[in-house]
């Protein structure tokens, strides 16, 4: 018995996809005909590439619908049969329109100047696009910056790069702050569900024996880097015989997320990160790193969403004398994790590293020692108001 192949729905669905856009551009073009006073060609440009574009993919679905005509008509002979076989491909290749696949060719050809020249006039536009009518400015533009990773904004903006930077927005925060001979490092822990192991959700991590770090942004986004950080200080220590600096892995995560900005079919990490750690001479640094792949040291500093009235706070509160031991330099975390996290023990986690008779020691604090940290700073502020409500009756 013959089996027919039928036009495939695949196809079909896929070609109206394809004519939506274009169909889309011209009916904009048309309505909006005499609305872009900046540069009147630009509704012209979008007609006429649409028109290309609608007439490109019917001339296409003629060239398929020949194409399966003739394979419903001459069944395909079987593999073993290779002299039929050969015969046939050769028929079906006679069968095709030299015409049609000539303009296919050409349509295609056309569409892709006219792109060029459509972004042309659209760029060149863009200092006035006050005077366009928006539908028709925006349609034409087709947010051709807005979705491609290496391609710049005309006023120098990367926005996959400031969409990574809002995603760090929305993560928890984080703060961390460097010590006379300590770093500690702060984050606001979310509530999770009762049956999910809260070992599985980490924002402290340690990448090696001298260097920790905490990120805001996309959890999954930071277990790759960690990961990578992870194996750059083991392969920096079998190569050197040394543990990297605190500098050096801070260097090597931010690079890492550069090039995630700068090459076609990646996106940025949407995450940022604070590395603090010791230097092998005991120096204590501090380092946040950006999803631009930025890096700046710091004394203190926070990110994620209470990133701006945690370092308010850190500006204004921190000094050596707030941060001459590992006490004093703990209170100043809590403090600041106060301005946008919730009372309460459960929703922070607090690291601190510190060097001990040359010897280095991490530890995270325990739910007892974070609620007697509270307690304290909680006494430490009540006398403080009831001081200056004293002060205030003299």
């Amino acid at each position: 018995m013959e089996v027919r192949r039928r036009f495939p729905e695949a196809f079909i669905a896929m070609t109206c996809v394809l004519l939506a856009i274009p169909l889309y551009l011209l009916i904009v073009g048309i309505i909006k005909l005499d609305s872009c006073s900046a540069d009147s060609r630009i509704p012209i440009w979008m007609i006429c590439t649409s028109a290309i574009m609608i007439i490109e993919r019917m001339m296409e679905s003629m060239n398929q619908a020949m194409d399966l005509k003739f394979v419903n008509n001459n069944p395909r002979p079987e593999i073993t049969e290779r002299r039929k076989l050969k015969e046939w491909e050769n028929e079906r290749y006679k069968n095709r329109s030299t015409m049609l696949f000539a303009m296919i060719s050409l349509s295609r050809v056309a569409i892709f100047v006219t792109t060029i020249v459509g972004s042309a006039l659209v760029f060149s536009a863009y200092s006035n696009r006050s005077q366009c009518d928006g539908l028709l400015y925006w349609s034409a533009f087709m947010n051709r910056y807005d979705r491609a990773i290496t391609i710049f904004s005309p006023d120098g903006h990367l926005f996959q790069v400031e969409y990574a930077q809002e995603a760090v927005k929305k993560g928890s925060t984080a703060v961390g702050v460097r010590g006379k001979d300590c770093i500690v490092i702060g984050v606001e822990k979310k509530s999770i569900p009762a049956l999910q192991d809260d070992r599985t959700i980490r924002k402290i991590h340690m990448i090696d024996d001298h260097v920790m770090l905490a990120f805001a942004g996309l959890s999954a986004d930071a277990r790759v880097l960690v990961d990578r950080a992870r194996i750059e200080c083991q392969s920096y220590k079998l190569t050197l015989e040394d543990p990297v600096t605190v500098a050096y892995i801070s260097r090597y995560i931010a690079n890492t997320k550069q090039r995630f900005t700068q090459s076609p079919g990646r996106r940025p990490f949407g995450i940022s990160m604070l590395i603090g750690g010791f230097d092998h001479d005991g120096t204590p640094r501090l380092f946040k790193t950006e999803p631009s792949g930025a890096y700046y040291e710091y004394v203190a500093n926070s990110t994620g969403r209470g990133e701006k009235p945690v370092r308010e706070y850190l500006e204004e509160h921190y000094s050596e004398e707030n941060t001459a031991d590992e006490a004093t330099t703990l209170k100043l975390v809590v403090k600041s994790l106060a301005q946008v996290v919730p009372p309460g023990s459960q929703n922070i986690e607090i690291a601190v590293m510190k060097k001990v008779n040359d010897e280095l020691q991490q530890r995270v604090l325990t739910i007892d020692e974070i609620e007697a940290l509270l307690k304290v700073v909680e006494a430490e502020r009540v006398a403080a108001e009831a001081e200056e409500a004293a002060s205030k009756k003299k």
